[in-house]
């Protein structure tokens, strides 16, 4: 079997693997939790953690689009198209093809930008590093200190971090980097913001928990995504939640897998509006490019 057709084989096997975690997981929840527990819940929750999902897309194109800036796109990419182009990436990362937002991104780059794909395969590999240093850190600080002691200690290596990075990328890129201080400090944002809606699914649920135990669940989701065994860790996450919230938090397995299954929703529905969005104002510059150029 041709390489490519197994990556895509491989792909589409991890998309129906994903499916079928999922639906296990929301079968377990709709048995084990009380859903109408949510028609009593504010729409301002459920508002603003559609809010908080939009926030983690913008939050990881601020960060694409500050990696970037030390690389040889041109025109350069603004902070506005890469947060679109990361919508965008958000919805094709679901679908059964071989890494299909990072190819569809890194085309899109080289076709209007000039940036060689080479390029973009480095920029993924500085996002994806700094996602485990950060979580790993994250994680460090909350479960070595008492949460008051935790909450400095992150604070401290965050600062050290963004103080440093732009030597380190100097030196391991062997050019110049720009804005590298905002590096760390987005990635943190992302994932505080990714541990925000954590909590607020719990919440919503009538089920809180503390919003340290919401950061440590997020770092470890982050990891497991970042395998990529499933379309953005689709099935594997909502069990990794639903297995690690009752070690740290006074709740059942089955609460939290809803509370998982909950987030996961607002994400979809999200990243679809978000991503529709973008596609629309693409095209329509590109439509307008094409009839300016004629």
């Amino acid at each position: 079997m041709p390489l490519n057709r197994l990556r895509q084989f491989g792909r589409g096997l991890g998309l129906l693997l994903g499916v079928a975690l999922l639906a296990l997981a929301v079968v377990y929840a709709v048995r084990g939790v009380d859903w109408t527990v949510l028609a009593d819940a504010p729409l301002s929750g459920f508002v603003v953690l559609a809010v908080v999902v939009l926030g983690n897309l913008v939050l990881a194109g601020l960060l694409f689009w500050a990696v970037t800036l030390s690389f040889d796109a041109s025109p350069g990419v603004g902070a506005a198209r890469m947060v679109g182009l990361v919508c965008v990436s958000a919805v094709l990362n679901y679908l059964p093809l071989p890494r299909a937002g990072l190819v569809g991104r890194s085309a899109y780059l080289k076709w209007r930008h000039d940036l060689p794909l080479r390029q973009s395969a480095v920029i993924v590999a500085i996002v994806l590093a700094l996602a485990v240093v950060v979580s790993g850190i994250a994680a460090g600080a909350l479960l070595v200190s008492g949460v008051t002691a935790g909450w400095l200690a992150l604070a401290a290596a965050v600062v050290v971090l963004a103080s440093v990075t732009g030597a380190i990328g100097r030196r391991v890129l062997g050019r110049a980097v720009r804005h590298g201080w905002l590096w760390v400090p987005l990635r943190t944002a992302d994932l505080l913001a990714a541990a925000l809606r954590l909590w607020l699914a719990f919440a919503l649920l009538g089920q809180p928990i503390g919003y340290e135990q919401a950061v440590l669940i997020s770092a470890a989701s982050v990891l497991v995504k970042l395998v990529g065994l499933t379309p953005s860790g689709l099935g594997l996450s909502e069990w990794l939640i639903a297995v690690l919230a009752p070690v740290l938090a006074p709740v059942e397995t089955a609460t939290a897998a809803a509370a998982a299954v909950l987030d996961r929703a607002a994400e979809v529905v999200v990243v679809l509006i978000a991503g529709g969005v973008s596609m629309a104002i693409m095209r329509n510059e590109l439509t307008v490019g094409r009839s300016q150029a004629t």
